[in-house]
């Protein structure tokens, strides 16, 4: 089998052993991943960014010499539940083996600039910025403003600089509220509560 190193965050673990993960590679997007466990790997963790060889067994991916390169420490021990929302999106979200190297760019923002995402406005445009990159749309678009639909559609660097707006955070809101409901599976999200009581977490 052809050996080739990879790069990916770890979303869930699969099964009662969880030696299959659900990960989001960088060049693959969101595959599973056999793990072949040894003595010199490194555990899988979630929400951990991992370097892996990576082979195919017909239709299986089977990861070997993992290595865990880095772990969102910040936000684990300070936000442990937006981190969890973030991965729970991703793994409900995503397709699977689809290439996906802009979220998988964004993601990367909770290992290299966890001190960015201060507060619930910008969490929000960050879960934001997601839901646009996966290309959700809704039908009740002329409810928006403009100033909204140009926040969404810009850079993430240019996201993230936005003051708070009231009027922008509560159409955040709403909107986030509407793409997670298009999902079939929405009320059964464990972390769904997280985003209707964000706000209300941040003042404690």
């Amino acid at each position: 089998m052809d050996l080739k190193s990879y790069a990916g965050i770890m979303l869930y673990g699969i099964g009662p052993n969880k030696k299959t993960i659900s990960v989001l590679d960088r060049d693959l997007g969101k595959i599973d991943l056999l793990i072949k466990t040894g003595k010199r790997q490194s555990p899988s963790i979630r929400g951990g960014l991992m370097r892996y060889n990576l082979s195919k067994w017909h239709n299986i991916y089977i990861a070997s010499d993992q290595e865990l390169l880095a772990a969102p420490m910040e936000l684990a021990g300070e936000d442990i539940l937006f981190l969890h929302h973030v991965l729970e999106l991703c793994h409900n979200f995503l397709p699977v083996n689809q290439p996906a190297r802009e979220i998988f760019d964004l993601l990367l923002l909770l290992y290299t600039c966890p001190d960015t995402l201060k507060n619930c406005f910008i969490k929000k445009i960050f879960l934001a910025k997601f839901f646009n990159l996966v290309g959700i749309a809704h039908e009740n678009i002329n409810s928006y403003s403009s100033s909204f639909y140009f926040l969404i559609s810009s850079p993430i660097d240019i996201m993230l600089d936005r003051e708070c707006d009231e009027k922008i955070h509560g159409e955040l809101t709403r909107w986030l509220l509407d793409c997670i409901i298009i999902h079939p599976r929405a009320s059964q999200f464990n972390t769904i509560f997280f985003l209707k009581n964000m706000d209300r977490y941040e003042k404690k």
